[in-house]
């Protein structure tokens, strides 16, 4: 499978850029949230059951470069945050949009944030100038 993308990086940072403000806040608030991408651990571990170890090479790549993986290791692991995050995304069957922030940006709140997520279009945009200029 084909992981890496330059549409995945910029999906990616963006993500960073308005889940945790580019790794200012590793540990929601008021919420289950870990890590630079803000990813609960219901979502990990949802990841890691009905995704990783249903795909015996991906196992062995996360087994061989974690000796230790659970939701926690989010918090200080970017390494295996970026890995997650990327594995999220990649289940989605809706190719990554290829051209604005803007597009970018409706993927994330479609995909990752969801509509029940307090982030908006515009929140992903305004860090995405943010940290991109």
């Amino acid at each position: 499978p084909k992981y890496h993308s330059p549409e995945a990086v910029a999906l990616l940072l963006g993500t960073a850029c308005v889940e945790s403000d580019c790794g200012h806040y590793i540990k929601q608030k008021s919420g289950p949230a870990l890590g630079i991408y803000q990813m609960e651990p219901r979502t990990f571990n949802d990841i890691m059951l009905n995704y990783v170890a249903n795909r015996p090479e991906l196992l062995q790549f996360i087994s061989t470069m974690f000796s230790d993986v659970t939701a926690k290791h989010l918090l200080f692991n970017l390494r295996l945050s970026t890995i997650m995050a990327r594995l999220h995304y990649y289940r989605v069957a809706a190719p990554i949009p290829t051209s604005t922030p803007t597009e970018l940006a409706s993927y994330w709140k479609h995909y990752y944030n969801t509509e029940k997520g307090k982030g908006t279009v515009e929140d992903f945009v305004e860090k995405w100038d943010k940290y991109n200029e």
